[in-house]
């Protein structure tokens, strides 16, 4: 068994520390020591597949942190998740690695204690699929969304939302601010601009000719300035809902990590966030057309269907649009949703850490929630129907029983 392991997973490239921490072999290899396994990540290591640094620090790691799922209640991996994300905002200003290495003690905890229940949002960064996205663009909650101007210096944009519109000669940003295009670059190639909006952020952008785009927290989306007369082109690492204006010579195409979707014109949202497994897309009206990296063929999609993509697998069903959409006119539809998806949700919106007991996130409600209310407020009517409580500790709202 390890053998052909070994053959699958011997293609070139290298282990790295994060991809050691994601392979369940690797970390019960360090649990039991059985021969057969040390065998197999010594010949790795003598192919040159595993960093060797990175190999015997996660070892190191691993061995020193003593847990063991038997022997841990649900009330204790509560609490050590509440440390852990008290600890990751206490530490927010150091160095970036020892903050990323906290965040993977708690999926380690996570893993060894078998639990999925408990819910946690640490916002990410991460390099972008596209050369066209700026590497050291920011999505930490608390920063201001950001407009890159042709790899120029960025245009910071205060406040929770902000409106930019671009035409023939300007760039419009929040109803007054303009900026002369011409004045931005005068290289004849293909322009593009990079729009950041960080967690907790959200943005309206109108593109020059004319389809409109809601840029939901934690998403960069990459356009040019000028479209090409052939197709229209953008990019998007996280969530967009976007109404395309129609073009029947120039067909519009969103790219993300895993797809394409064209369109001709239409409406629909998409949710391809490049931290996470899976992606999908909610068409309101029109039709699309969706290509994977995985698959040849092209799914087409009606009205009120999802299409969602994962690990290989593709699916279609049917949905209530409006519990998918509703995010970009302030609202949280939700029905039958576990509390724990809903506070995950909050999360993403508000730019904020909340952590649920195991119990409690199981709960199960239906309803709607006014997303231009405090994040308190929300809280406090949660509480009113449901048998929970919340505390706030550092950064981190921990949500309980009663």
């Amino acid at each position: 068994m390890m053998q052909n392991e070994i053959s699958r997973k011997d293609d070139g490239k290298q282990y790295s520390f994060d991809d050691l921490f994601q392979d369940d072999n690797f970390i019960a290899s360090q649990l039991s020591s059985e021969p057969e396994s040390e065998a197999y990540w010594n010949e790795m290591l003598e192919k040159g597949l595993i960093d060797r640094e990175d190999y015997t620090f996660a070892c190191r790691f691993i061995r020193s942190v003593q847990v063991r799922p038997e022997f841990i209640s649900d009330a204790e991996i509560f609490n050590l998740w509440v440390d852990i994300e008290v600890t990751n905002k206490a530490n927010m200003k150091r160095k970036k690695k020892r903050y990323h290495i906290i965040s993977i003690v708690s999926g380690m905890i996570a893993l060894f204690a078998l639990i999925l229940s408990v819910r946690t949002i640490i916002p990410d960064n991460t390099s972008g699929f596209s050369p066209l996205f700026t590497t050291d663009a920011r999505l930490e909650a608390g920063t201001d969304i950001q407009l890159y101007l042709d790899g120029n210096k960025p245009v910071s944009l205060g406040g929770r939302e902000a409106k930019i519109a671009y035409n023939k000669e300007n760039i419009t940003i929040n109803d007054n601010d303009i900026v002369l295009k011409k004045e931005l670059s005068t290289d004849k190639k293909q322009t593009f601009h990079q729009l950041v909006v960080p967690w907790g952020k959200r943005s309206i952008l109108t593109l020059s000719e004319g389809s409109r785009i809601w840029v939901n927290a934690g998403t960069r989306v990459a356009y040019p300035v000028d479209f090409d007369k052939k197709k229209r082109e953008i990019y998007v690492d996280g969530e967009i809902y976007i109404e395309v204006s129609p073009d029947e010579q120039s067909p519009f195409i969103v790219k993300t990590t895993e797809m394409d979707v064209e369109v001709l014109g239409t409406a629909f949202d998409i949710t391809a966030y490049e931290k996470d497994n899976a992606q999908r897309i909610v068409l309101v009206r029109g039709s699309v057309k969706v290509r994977t990296i995985h698959q040849e063929n092209e799914t087409i999609l009606s009205p009120n269907e999802m299409y969602s993509f994962s690990n290989g697998i593709s699916k279609i069903q049917t949905v209530k649009v409006e519990d998918h959409i509703s995010w970009k006119n302030g609202l949280y539809h939700y029905n039958s949703e576990q509390l724990g998806v809903i506070m995950e949700h909050l999360s993403h919106y508000y730019g904020c850490s909340i952590v649920c007991s195991p119990k409690v996130s199981q709960m199960k409600f239906s309803g709607k929630l006014d997303l231009k209310d405090k994040l308190e407020t929300i809280l406090d009517g949660i509480s009113q129907i449901a048998s929970i409580t919340y505390q706030y500790n550092q950064g981190v709202y921990i949500i309980t029983n009663k």
